[in-house]
């Protein structure tokens, strides 16, 4: 039983409240086995049950902003489909007080032969405003999304971008009360993202009650006042963003950890194989094996002279981790084998945020005291870990590593030359894109709720003196 109330005179806090919430899907193996169930005569079953969601219960109160946290599958966009009336549940009830405005599948509500000024009235009227309550607000959706002269085209000529302005900005004019967004935000350009947030932000100042789904923590923990982690369709865990955070963190491990194959990285490899160290080699960092991910579907570019056997991201215990605070040491280790004679090796790290911003780069080449070989024989094994201050604001990282060489002469004589003079010099044997990811929560000043150490991406080294004159 599906509930929707927009006129409640209830003096209750509650938004929405979903008890016992569960939907299954048919899954049949072809078109014709759901053809003979629907025509058995004795109702044989031909179809094998889904659960998409499984006894959901939750509540949201008003004015909250609150973000579901899943891995692929575990059954968020369909419990934004219940919340929002586009499907019914097979089991259990959800009640919605208040006007929805639902941003869901790109293009879900557009019916594409109509122009996006056509769209624009067509789901108005569906959503119970009239003409000229569209005519009031039509400037300004048209402002918001930014598309020119295509709002006059047939949104099937749109691209993807487009679609969501127009959605996103048709979506949030309209004054809901419950606004929900299904991982739409991230189609479009960086600019217009930025512009969509402060909507939110606005929004939520309005007092409206926001439920979006996303894969992106540091927006779940800048701006939600709760989360919900979903699992296989079970409600795994609801409570405060930093607490979700880490469990979903925790549980995608757990299932990156399950599907890990060891195919490229093998146990029986001798830990006492020669090593190239950054400094002593009694000063060198390394994890134990299970903490080395799975990188075989992760892009490499390679010469064929080297190439990656296992990457790791560790915190300071050297623990996998992909979740840290502000300010604290990240360790990223991985190791090459040496596939044809190099020269002498330099490996780097390249760390870029959700908007594909370089955020930090470095390699071997910048210090000054790094104990190289001169060459490396074919069959070795290199290993390198690079530790980071991660002084950065809360987000999403990725983390690119990579493994070059240059001839002895070059390496001895890098000062003296430009940066990209000596980029020229190098030789690029393997690359990783998007290696490992990891996550930048936000640390309290003083154990107090002001939270931000900084505004922006990095948190540069710098100091401040005032004098009373």
């Amino acid at each position: 039983m599906n509930i929707r109330d927009a006129q409640c005179n209830s003096y209750s806090d509650v938004a929405v409240k979903a008890e016992g919430l569960s939907k299954i899907f048919k899954l049949y193996k072809s078109p014709k086995d759901r053809l003979k169930e629907a025509l058995s005569p004795i109702r044989c079953k031909y179809h094998q049950d889904f659960y998409a969601l499984r006894d959901v219960s939750f509540e949201v109160n008003k004015g909250d902003t609150v973000g579901i946290l899943g891995v692929n599958g575990s059954g968020k966009s369909t419990l934004l489909k219940i919340i929002s009336g586009i499907l019914m549940p097979t089991g259990g009830s959800v009640t919605v007080k208040g006007k929805v405005s639902a941003l869901l599948e790109l293009g879900a509500g557009f019916n594409p032969e109509l122009t996006g000024i056509e769209n624009i009235y067509f789901n108005g009227t569906l959503q119970g405003f009239s003409r000229n309550d569209i005519d009031q607000k039509i400037d300004s959706i048209l402002a918001f999304a930014e598309i020119g002269d295509f709002v006059y085209q047939p949104v099937k000529r749109y691209s993807s971008g487009m679609f969501v302005r127009l959605a996103f900005s048709m979506a949030t004019i309209i004054d809901p009360d419950i606004l929900i967004v299904d991982e739409s935000l991230s189609v479009g350009d960086v600019f217009f993202q930025q512009k969509c947030y402060k909507r939110l932000e606005e929004l939520r100042t309005q007092g409206v009650t926001i439920l979006f789904v996303t894969h992106g923590v540091g927006d779940v923990m800048q701006f939600c006042d709760k989360a919900i982690l979903l699992h296989n369709g079970c409600l795994e865990y609801s409570g405060a963003p930093d607490k979700t955070v880490r469990r979903y963190l925790q549980r995608s491990k757990e299932d990156q950890f399950k599907k890990y194959q060891p195919s490229l990285v093998s146990e029986s490899i001798e830990e006492t194989v020669d090593q190239i160290f950054f400094s002593n080699a009694e000063d060198f960092v390394w994890p134990e094996f299970q903490h080395f991910h799975d990188i075989s579907n992760v892009d490499i570019v390679s010469n064929g002279k080297s190439r990656c056997t296992r990457v790791a991201l560790c915190d300071e215990k050297l623990m996998a981790s992909r979740a840290f605070l502000q300010g604290k040491i990240a360790y990223i280790s991985f190791e090459f084998e040496v596939i044809s004679h190099i020269n002498v090796p330099i490996a780097g790290i390249v760390i870029r945020n959700s908007k594909n911003i370089l955020v930090h780069g470095k390699s071997m080449m910048f210090y000054d005291d790094m104990k190289l070989p001169d060459s490396v024989r074919s069959g070795k094994l290199l290993r390198f870990t690079f530790g980071v201050e991660l002084s950065l604001g809360i987000g999403e990282y990725t983390v690119d590593v990579g493994l070059s060489t240059v001839t002895k002469e070059d390496y001895n004589n890098r000062g003296n030359y430009t940066f990209s003079q000596m980029a020229s010099k190098t030789e690029r044997l393997c690359a990783l894109s998007g290696a490992a990811n990891f996550t930048v929560i936000q640390k309290p000043l003083y154990g107090g709720n002001f939270d931000h150490l900084h505004i922006g991406v990095c948190n540069m080294k710098s100091n401040c003196n005032m004098s009373v004159i």
